[in-house]
């Protein structure tokens, strides 16, 4: 059996499109990331929406979201002043506002460290991080991180000069 050619193209697009316009239908079609956090499923932090799952397209919104952590205290934390939407301001964004002005890089990892800290979620730290001086005061004045956690933050604080 011979198949035309022009029968087959127009097979070929009913196919295509049909079949993106099934998936649609069924909810399957998405064209954009969620945003959203997946969930802890072991340990004592088991139920609680993933720090480590912070992507660098994560807007301070999407991470209030998420997390529950108010954007202004993300907004303090991080000492981010003069942008045009703060809640729009993304975690990547970090390493450009901060730029050459800090020998230290403060970014998405930053974030989830607080997150994690502010949260009271465990949190696994397998390279240096460091968190801005307002992000450490805020941590210290929440007052349970625990021991080891203060110290580490403490060692690993930028003061950042505006």
């Amino acid at each position: 059996m011979k198949i035309k050619s022009g029968t087959l193209a127009i097979v070929l697009v009913i196919l295509i499109f049909g079949g993106i316009f099934a998936s649609d239908i069924a909810g399957l079609w998405k064209t954009e990331s969620s945003k959203t956090a997946g969930v802890i499923e072991e340990g004592s932090s088991a139920g609680e929406k993933d720090p480590e799952d912070i992507k660098g397209s994560f807007s301070f919104l999407d991470i209030s979201n998420n997390y529950d952590i108010p954007v202004s205290v993300l907004e303090k934390a991080f000492q981010i002043k003069n942008v045009e939407s703060i809640e729009s301001f993304k975690a990547k964004d970090l390493e450009i506002y901060y730029g050459e002005n800090i020998d230290k890089e403060i970014g998405t990892s930053s974030i989830r460290l607080f997150v994690a800290l502010y949260k009271g979620i465990e949190f696994e730290i397998t390279e240096e991080i460091y968190l801005p001086e307002a992000a450490v005061n805020i941590l210290k004045e929440k007052g349970d991180i625990g021991k080891e956690n203060l110290e580490y933050i403490e060692k690993n604080t930028v003061k950042i000069l505006n």
